[in-house]
């Protein structure tokens, strides 16, 4: 029957924009029907007579470089809804936001209230070898979201499209949670994903309202967590003729806490 060397992945390279990888395929090594082929993507995704006895070799063209340790990616990097500076996390709170999450390499991570998926895709940079679930119910941001996944080949993530918390239920149980918006359902959220949370687990919501900040602080105090919180104001500078202003952004709060560890 006819077969491709590897079903069905040149063609998901090639949706994510991989078109400067070459291939080789290696077939029947060390045996008398030995073959060695080199491939584009597409030709590979047309390639119906390789032998079932192969290895694929990749290699990327000169024009890529591997991601840094921590992304810091600006916002106009990323796809996201008008006006101009759209509904995104700015780069300054992601990074923070990022380090109170204390990501590991292989954590589970919810990202509720994805938006743009910013925080997803910073997020599944970090942990190469774990599982990202970006939920976000508007119709706009998911259809973003998904274009901001192939434009940083981030495969990682799984967008689902539904309102939290219905949205999170039957999830792998997370290691860490960000809340980056509520659709007014903040207390219920924050219900499920500390019930759900890994001990040791770290959550964190950025709070840009007046109402989501005040709910937030209550629904912890009430549960006698002790929160970290910041209000983060950042200005950049912005040319202005020939002279240098601060152009101030949005302030926002930061909510970030431990599930403790029973003992």
């Amino acid at each position: 029957m006819p077969r491709t060397a590897l079903p069905g992945l040149p063609d998901i390279l090639l949706d994510r924009g991989e078109k400067d990888l070459k291939a080789w395929v290696c077939e029947n090594l060390a045996g008398t029907e030995e073959r060695i082929r080199e491939f584009s993507l597409t030709e590979l995704a047309d390639c119906k007579d390789a032998g079932d006895l192969n290895i694929v070799i990749l290699l990327r063209g000169g024009s890529w470089s591997p991601p840094s340790v921590i992304p810091f990616l600006h916002e106009d990097d990323f796809a996201k809804r008008m006006p101009k500076k759209g509904l995104i996390t700015k780069r300054e709170v992601r990074l923070l936001s990022l380090g109170f999450l204390n990501l590991k390499k292989d954590s589970v991570v919810w990202d509720i209230g994805a938006g743009s998926g910013s925080v997803s895709i910073e997020v599944a940079m970090i942990c190469k070898e774990g599982k990202v679930y970006a939920v976000e119910v508007d119709l706009e941001g998911v259809s973003i979201c998904k274009e901001n996944l192939l434009t940083h080949h981030v495969d990682n993530v799984t967008v689902i499209e539904d309102l939290a918390p219905e949205a999170l239920k039957g999830l792998p149980r997370p290691d860490a949670v960000f809340i980056g918006g509520s659709k007014g359902n903040m207390r219920p959220i924050l219900d499920l994903s500390l019930a759900q949370l890994q001990e040791g687990g770290r959550l964190v919501v950025n709070a840009i309202t007046f109402e989501n900040v005040q709910e937030a602080y209550s629904y912890f105090k009430e549960k006698e967590m002790n929160p970290e919180v910041i209000l983060l104001n950042v200005a950049r500078g912005e040319p202005l003729a020939h002279y240098l202003r601060y152009e101030a952004l949005n302030p926002i709060h930061i909510f970030a806490v431990r599930k403790d560890v029973p003992r």
